[in-house]
Formats: structure tokens, C-alpha cells, sequence
């Protein structure tokens, strides 16, 4: 029987590697210069922005998410700024970063980014431009990026372009702070398989992703009632009377606007030796880097999502943390804690370790996850250059130390 569930995931990553080349509209040979990298090196041009003089890497624990939305754009700069090598003339530049916010964080798209980017003095179309789509929920940016390299957490297999692109996780500037205080706990014995705890959308919350909010309302109904795994969803719709969240259609075994699971987010993160991330209203959740802060190991739940690193020399170590399941039908999710029973022991340790591994690397704190990131752009470069010299990244801990063999804390 354990055959069949291998064949699930298998077919699952075959199709998304097979949608995402007969898509594929760009490569670093079609859609960038490549001669301005040989020529200049892994320069960086910074077109002049109105957080020049900020660090921008400081989050505000005591705003939202909402209030923190220019944290990204801003914290992107200043990284380049600080940590990678700038020129200030544009063409002597092997990349270059727009000043106009191109997040569109947290589902707030300012208008006009496709003229403000089209009226930039080098844009040409964006070749050899980055462009920064984080955090939000879609699959495609709602403006014209050209031939622009996209840094986002949202692309879907039909939307990735493979080697040209970058995938980080979604990130939130909270989720620092849950890896640090919940540390001493993170490698205590297990009690449950699996934990689930999030929003559920109603069913037209947002029409172009109604398909990927019903993955989660699929999963209440798969697992509700299974004996080894704890699922709690909340209805939420938010926008509605100032951001507060209110109930509405959104089906059988979903709490009311208050989060009345049996067992806290928190304490599901620390008690599961899975945790369960469908997709929600975008391809990726942030229960990904939840989980693994936790100490637990993600199961990424997803019709068509893309993990982060695709494409890159840290892909193999973020495949080996996550467990990738097709969210293709209620029958399929209901098979997902029979594939979980079968990772035990040895094998979920290995697991485990790889996502410790990216966490050593960087990927919970957002400034690191940028470099890395970054420094995964400039390893593409280097494959058609490989005399490129990848100046700044010299102290990036996967150029540093690749393999990481040794990490905090054992499992007691």
C-alpha cells in the first residue's frame, strides 16, 4: 500500500516540473544581458529611493503585518546596500533594483507599477532587473515585469520560470522571535502525528483562488476526525469592518471567528512531529517556516505550489525537509496520515536536520533569507559565467559552509 502513496507524490512533482518548462517564457540566455555581469561582475545598481537613509530592516513587533508592509522593499535595499557590492552607475551594474515598491505585501498593490517601472531610465523591458513579490498571495504579479528576475513566495509551477527566478518562504517579522523563546522546547518527545491550525476562506472569498482555499476546507473534512492528527480552522474574511475577520459559508467543521481549537497554534507546533501547510489563499503558508521553527517537519499541502530554493543549489535540502503532498481530492488528503506514520525514526530525523539546516543558514531571519537569495541568483549567473566572481556572498553561510554537519540541540 505505501507504494501507492510514493506514486501520489511522485506524479504530483512530475506534473509541476513538466507545467513549468512548457511554460517557460524566460532563461538568463533569452532575457538577460549577460555581458554587463562578465564584464562588470556581481554588481548591484540601487536606483535612488526615498529609504536611502534608513535602515529598513527593523520590524515593528507592536504593529501588524499590515503596518510592517514597506518592512520587505525597504529591508531588500538595505541589504544590497550594506552587504553586496553597489555601483552608482547603472551601466556598469550586472543588476539592478528599482526604488518603486513591486511587494505588493500583504495583498496591497499600489497602482500604476507597470508605467512607474516602464518609465525607469534603464528598465528595457527589465532585463537584468530584480523584482521583489513579497509576501502576497498571487501566482502572477498584477503588473507587467517584462524580462525583469522575480523574487517571490507565490509562484505556482505554470507561473515559476526555472533558473531565471527565485522562491523565498513567506516570511513575517514575528516569526523570529517564535524560533528563539520556543527553542528549549523545540526537541521534546512527540505526542501527536500532525497539527493543523489556520483560516478558512469562505468559498468566494477571492474567485481567482477559490480553488486553493477549498484545499484547505478539503483537509477539515479528511482529517477531523482522525485519532493522531489535531486540525482546527477558523473563518476569516479579512478586509470586512476594519481588517476584523468575520464567519461566513464556510462549511462543516470550522470553529466561529475565534480560535476555540482544543490545542493553541503554538502548542501544536511544539507537540506534532508534522505540521500540516495547505495552501490558502496562495500557494505558499507561512505554517512552513512555523513548523520548522517549532522543530517540527512541514507538510506542504498544494495543487500546483513551488518550494522555495526551486531552482537553486539549496533545492535539495528544502526537498529533503518538506513533505510535498497533492491537495488533488478529500480521498488523497485522507491518505496523508498513513504516508506520515511511514516516516519515522531515522528517517524523519533527517528531515528534521535539513530544516534546521536552512534555519542555521539564514531562512528565519528575513535580512539572511534576502543575501541567500540573492547569493542563489548570482550561483545561476555563475553557471553561464563560471568565472564570476560572486563578491558579497563570500560570508553567505551556504557559500561558507554548504553542508552543515553539526547543529544545536539533539532530540531528548
Amino acid at each position: 500500500m505505501l507504494k501507492i502513496y510514493n506514486v501520489h507524490v511522485r506524479i504530483f512533482a512530475a506534473a509541476c516540473l513538466i507545467s513549468a518548462a512548457s511554460t517557460r517564457r524566460c532563461t538568463l540566455l533569452q532575457c538577460a544581458d549577460l555581458q554587463r555581469c562578465a564584464a562588470n561582475g556581481f554588481t548591484f545598481f540601487l536606483y535612488p529611493g526615498q529609504d536611502d537613509d534608513t535602515t529598513g530592516c527593523e520590524w515593528n513587533n507592536t504593529a501588524s503585518g499590515y503596518d510592517n508592509h514597506k518592512f520587505y522593499m525597504a529591508c531588500l535595499r538595505s541589504v544590497i546596500r550594506s552587504q553586496m557590492v553597489t555601483v552608482t552607475d547603472p551601466s556598469r551594474a550586472c543588476l539592478l533594483v528599482p526604488s518603486i515598491d513591486t511587494t505588493c505585501a500583504f495583498n496591497m498593490c499600489r497602482p500604476n507599477i507597470s508605467n512607474d517601472l516602464a518609465d525607469l531610465p534603464g528598465w528595457n523591458d527589465g532585463r537584468n532587473h530584480v523584482i521583489l513579490h513579497t509576501p502576497n498571495d498571487a501566482a502572477t504579479p498584477a503588473y507587467d515585469v517584462g524580462q525583469a528576475m522575480l523574487i517571490s513566495s507565490s509562484s505556482t509551477a505554470r507561473t515559476f520560470r526555472p533558473g531565471f527566478d527565485a522562491i523565498m518562504p513567506l516570511y513575517i517579522g514575528t516569526m523570529l522571535k517564535y524560533a528563539t523563546t520556543e527553542a528549549a522546547r523545540i526537541y521534546r518527545h512527540r505526542t501527536i502525528l500532525a497539527f493543523f491550525s489556520g483560516c478558512i476562506y469562505p468559498p468566494r472569498y477571492d474567485a481567482g483562488s477559490e480553488a486553493r482555499t477549498a484545499t484547505r476546507r478539503m483537509l477539515m473534512q479528511a482529517l477531523s476526525k482522525h485519532p493522531s492528527v489535531v486540525v482546527s480552522g477558523t473563518c476569516c474574511h479579512w478586509g470586512h469592518s476594519e481588517g476584523r475577520p468575520y464567519c461566513e459559508n464556510c462549511g462543516r467543521n470550522i470553529t466561529d471567528c475565534s480560535d476555540t481549537s482544543a490545542m493553541p497554534m503554538r502548542e501544536g507546533h511544539l507537540t506534532a512531529k508534522f505540521v500540516l501547510c495547505p495552501e490558502g489563499a496562495g500557494p505558499l503558508s507561512y505554517r512552513i517556516l512555523e513548523a520548522m521553527a517549532a522543530g517540527a517537519v512541514p507538510v506542504v499541502v498544494s495543487r500546483d505550489g513551488v518550494l522555495p530554493g526551486a531552482g537553486t543549489s539549496l533545492h535539495h535540502i528544502w526537498e529533503e525537509c518538506v513533505v510535498l503532498w497533492p491537495a488533488h481530492s478529500v480521498q488523497v488528503l485522507a491518505e496523508l496520515p498513513i504516508y506520515l506514520t511511514s516516516i519515522h525514526g531515522a528517517r524523519w530525523e533527517r528531515k528534521r536536520r535539513a530544516c534546521q539546516r536552512l534555519i542555521a543558514g539564514g531562512f528565519m531571519d528575513f535580512p539572511s533569507a534576502v543575501k541567500e537569495t540573492l547569493c542563489s541568483i548570482g550561483s545561476l549567473l555563475r553557471k553561464q559565467l563560471p568565472s564570476l566572481s560572486l563578491r558579497g556572498c563570500n560570508t553567505s553561510h551556504w557559500h561558507r559552509q554548504p553542508y552543515l554537519n553539526m547543529l544545536p540541540g539533539q532530540v531528548q
